[in-house]
């Protein structure tokens, strides 16, 4: 436990001057005869002279006590060597009584110093120095456990974030790979162009992705360079349609949010459906709401609202990260087309190496089969 000595002395310094007050203010009449100043000095010496015994039980219990017991649970033991230390302090402190009283008024007090009455009036001293000091130390603890533990949550959720990251990346290139294996075994003339727009991706996933937060046009360069990779696959007959309006470029997005609905639209969608395949992509973007909105058609394997494959589950968790309570996410699933509505509030666009994680929220999903 670290020891900060100047803010212990000013606690300490505070609180003498404090009960000296208190003194001040029931002082008997026989010394009414001295000045204020004067009293209030013979008051603060004989507190300031007894202020180490009152201290003492606070410093033994916290900085060694507790550290040196309290980790082997020996609770105990703890409480009997606090309960000797305090009263021992109690009887220094009535030792010390007659020599003090002796400085103030020059003459050795003629009351029993050890009597029952006067060990319980010095015991009812020193608690309050004990106790307000201990409060104050239990709070600081607190709070700083309290921060610690926050930092740890949010440790935790940014390397969850990061492996859900780390996840997009080898799944989008299994599934690019297999299309790209596909070219390949009918000798397509596109299989090259598409290594190429595959080589341009993962550029953009290194350099740009490493950040918390990226404009969203640069986002949406993604999704068209993915869409071209995946048109020279599907050529004629695939039906694409894509809108992308952005009302301001300074909106920012989390990377890698909305890629994998696209990926999962071909995938499922264009992919294994055999008649009408078609894709519709409408992106509205501004300073108030990102509305993402994807419909495809429906391959006999294509999930459900109910069973989300890993790319979808990916997002869920991320959005549960990234955008607690300001993202909705709809799964509308027919016999003829699979519609995914994404809605995000976004923030302004951030410069922060790490985005701001929340804990306990949940994601709000609607699934309605119709």
């Amino acid at each position: 436990m670290k020891l900060r000595w100047w803010t212990h002395i000013v606690f300490w310094l505070s609180f003498s001057v404090l009960y000296t007050l208190v003194r001040l203010a029931f002082a008997p009449p026989s010394d009414m005869e001295y000045d204020v100043a004067r009293r209030f000095f013979r008051y603060w010496l004989v507190e300031a002279t007894l202020l180490p015994f009152k201290a003492a039980p606070f410093y033994i219990l916290f900085y060694y006590l507790l550290p040196r017991f309290l980790p082997s649970r020996k609770t105990i033991t703890v409480i009997s060597l606090l309960a000797f230390i305090i009263i021992l302090c109690v009887v220094i402190i009535r030792w010390l009584t007659p020599y003090v009283s002796m400085a103030m008024y020059g003459d050795y007090p003629e009351f029993n110093t050890f009597s029952p009455g006067r060990m319980l009036y010095s015991f009812t001293e020193l608690i309050p120095a004990f106790s307000l000091a201990s409060a104050i130390k239990l709070i600081k603890q607190w709070t700083e456990n309290q921060k610690k533990s926050s930092l740890l949550q949010q440790e935790k959720l940014y390397a969850e974030l990061q492996y859900l990251k780390s996840q997009t990346n080898p799944h989008f290139l299994f599934n690019t790979l297999n299309n790209l294996y596909g070219l390949a075994r009918k000798k397509s003339e596109h299989t090259a162009p598409a290594i190429m727009k595959l080589s341009h991706l993962f550029r953009y996933m290194l350099e740009e992705c490493r950040e918390p937060f990226i404009p969203i046009y640069k986002e949406i360069e993604l999704i068209k360079s993915y869409i071209e990779l995946e048109s020279l696959r599907y050529g004629d007959r695939l039906k694409l349609d894509s809108s992308f309006n952005v009302s301001d470029n300074t909106v920012s997005i989390t990377p890698l949010i909305l890629l994998p609905l696209v990926e999962n639209a071909f995938k499922h969608g264009a992919s294994e459906s055999v008649n009408n395949v078609f894709i519709k992509i409408d992106l509205k973007a501004s300073p108030e709401q990102i509305r993402f909105q994807i419909i495809n058609s429906i391959g006999n394997d294509s999930p459900n609202g109910k069973n989300l494959g890993i790319g979808l589950k990916n997002i869920k968790r991320q959005l549960q990260l990234v955008y607690p309570e300001k993202h909705e996410l709809n799964i509308v699933a027919s016999t003829d087309d699979y519609n995914v509505t994404l809605i995000i509030l976004p923030t302004a666009l951030k410069t922060s190496k790490r985005p701001e994680l929340h804990l306990n929220q949940d994601l709000h999903i609607t699934t309605d089969s119709l």
